[in-house]
This record gives structure tokens, sequence and C-alpha cells, in this order.
């Protein structure tokens, strides 16, 4: 198209190549594109540079953010049926879970808990992945064009999050409407977006990491291993038997920010369940280590954040290694 525009704009002149064989046009083409090439030639010092912030005003870094945040938001609302399909499935399975859970004690509580992160974990995944991973191309593209890192990662995370905050409270509600939770709704509400912004953060960071055809299956086996992690089942002390290392299960229990999870939301709830079952409570307290005192919320907020910094970097990282190529 260069050489195109070239010939139309008078920089090289036309010529007759109806009496020309291949072979003659071929050199000529060659030979012009050759020319204007070196005559035209962008300097590529410039176009492999990348600010991670902007160079400019801080109201010109607000603006990028807001105008891909804008342009981002119009590109999940067109698909317009999958988001619909993603809301209903979400809400059958917080009626499907609250109901096949529903027990009316401390321990069937514990199993809603448990079975309700899992779910969570799940849809988690399935958003988490197409956070970047499956605009990686247009990402870098981005890049080239001299976007600004920081705008485009805090718009993509901020326009996903909005919908995904729909998403989770969809499940929220149509879950706590067959359970045996006494907790107020946004407490809950609460406790389930930390448990995604965490787990959603490890499907970001893995979905950079990994091959785009298995990212989705490896992002699941890892949310897997999370959960079976938390302390429910198998609970703490079976796993330290079954594993027969401490220091390997206590590096295990260490790295999976669900242990954590399941813990804040128990808290929540046991401290409402403490007069009508007295002596599980504190069972269950000291069953799965629990400390009343800890601020369990903060650490996956902590948790979470690191991860989408780790992806930030691992985004820049990538990049630099494939312009170089």
């Amino acid at each position: 198209m260069d050489f195109v525009i070239d010939i139309v704009t008078g920089i090289i002149k036309r010529r007759d190549t109806r009496n020309e064989n291949i072979k003659n046009i071929r050199s000529f083409l060659k030979h012009s594109w050759n020319l204007n090439y070196h005559r035209f030639k962008p300097n590529m010092d410039n176009l492999k540079t990348i600010n991670i912030f902007t160079d400019y005003s801080i109201f010109d870094g607000l603006y990028k953010i807001i105008y891909i945040f804008k342009r981002n938001i119009f590109v999940i609302y067109r698909n317009r049926s999958t988001l619909l399909i993603n809301f209903f499935f979400t809400m059958f399975l917080g009626f499907f879970i609250g109901t096949v859970y529903g027990d009316n004690s401390l321990s069937g509580l514990v199993h809603q808990i448990h079975s309700s992160i899992l779910i969570v974990s799940l849809i988690s995944i399935f958003n988490g992945v197409s956070v970047f991973g499956n605009n990686r191309h247009i990402i870098y593209q981005e890049l080239f064009n001299g976007l600004n890192l920081f705008a485009i990662f805090i718009a993509r995370v901020i326009s996903n999050f909005i919908f995904d905050f729909i998403t989770i409270s969809i499940y929220t509600i149509s879950w706590m409407n067959n359970t045996q939770l006494k907790a107020p709704l946004g407490t809950v509400l609460l406790n389930n977006l930390l448990i995604y912004w965490v787990i959603s953060g490890v499907a970001n960071l893995l979905s950079l990491l990994v091959n785009r055809k298995n990212m989705t299956q490896v992002s699941y086996l890892v949310a897997v291993i999370l959960w079976v992690l938390n302390g429910v089942n198998p609970p703490y002390d079976k796993l330290y038997g079954n594993v027969k290392n401490k220091f390997i299960t206590d590096i295990l229990l260490l790295a999976t920010p669900l242990n954590e999870g399941i813990k804040m939301m128990l808290v929540d709830e046991l401290n409402l369940y403490s007069e009508t079952f007295n002596t599980s409570v504190d069972y269950i307290i000291n069953l799965y280590k629990i400390d009343i005192n800890y601020n369990y919320k903060l650490y996956l907020l902590i948790f979470g954040l690191i991860l989408k910094i780790l992806s930030f970097i691992v985004i820049y990282i990538i990049y630099k290694i494939k312009f170089k190529k």
C-alpha cells in the first residue's frame, strides 16, 4: 500500500508495464520499494520506547484511561448474548448450590461456604482469563502504537470488574435466598468479591504466562488445587497426615488464598451462630485454626493486588521480548 500511495501522490512515476514481462515488473517493484524504504524509513528507536506511566500531565493520563475504558465497555456490552447467558448461568448456580447444601446446622454452614467458594472460583477463572489472555495481541498492538501501558491496564481491569461485580452480585443474591447464612447481604457480597478479586488475579497472571490454547485449563486446574487446600476437605489434621511433611504442607497452605477466604466467611458467620451452637463454634474455630482478630479481608485484598501488579509486570516484559524479536 505504501508503494501504491507513492505512485498516486507522484513520488514514483507510473510506468506502462503492459508490454513488459513479469520478471522485469518484479525487478522494478523490488528496486522501487528498496529505494523508497530507505528514503522514508521510520526511526525505529522511537518506536521501541514504551512508557509505563504517561509522560504528559495527569489529566492526559486520565483522559487515556477514560477513553480506553469506554471502548472496553462498548466491546463487552456488544456481546450481549454471552453476557445474558453468563448472568443466567450464574443465577442458576447460586440457586442450585444454596438448595443442595441447605442444611440448618453449623456443619452444613461449613459445607455451604466450602462449595460456594468453589463456584465463585470457577466463575472467577472463566471471566479472569479473558481480561488479558484473550486480548494479548490487541494489548501489544496498542503498546506498539504508543498507548500508555498503565492506562491500558487500569482501563481493562476496571471495565471488566464492573460486569464482574454484576455477576457476583447476581450469584450472591440467588445463593443467599436458599442458605442458612445469617450475615448481611453486603458482608457476604464483599467476601465473594474479595475471593473473586484474588482468583481472577490468578487467572490474569496465568493467562499471560501460559499458551492461549491451554490457559483456561491450567487456570481451572490451579483453582481446584487451591480449593482442595482450603482446609475443609481434607481438614488440616488429615492434610498434614497425608502429605507427611509439615514444611511442605505449611508452604501449600501459605500459598493458597482460599485458606484465608473460607476463614473470612466463617468468622462473619460464627459470631452470629454463637448463641445457637455454643460448643460447636469453639470446635470449628479450633479445627480450622481461625483467628478471630486477624483481618482476612485485608489479606485477600493485598494478595489480589500483588497478583495484578505481577500481571502488569509480565505484560511489560513479554512486550519488550516480543518487540526485540
